[in-house]
């Protein structure tokens, strides 16, 4: 039986503006990050690929973040919704 192939994609470009700053970018009870703890949790599940699709504005410090877990994406008109990253 071959092994499954799997990627995932985690949407991180919303402007997060009732929170005051970048969702992504919050730490957890553990000390890091969200989207550090959720690209560990697609590591641990043997995610072949991770992509995140950040906003301009967080770009650098999600990147930070992940170093080279990731590829990262900037979508360029978050405004236009949680679709557009797609």
């Amino acid at each position: 039986m071959s092994k499954r192939r799997i990627s995932g994609l985690i949407l991180s470009a919303g402007r997060s503006e009732r929170m005051g700053s970048p969702k992504a970018l919050l730490k957890t009870k553990t000390g890091n990050t969200f989207i550090k703890t959720i690209c560990n949790i697609f590591e641990e599940a043997e995610v072949e690929r991770i992509c995140v699709v950040a906003n301009k504005e967080n770009y650098f410090g999600v990147k930070k973040e992940i170093g080279r877990v990731a590829e990262i994406f900037i979508n360029h008109r978050p405004e236009d919704g949680m679709l557009s990253s797609i």
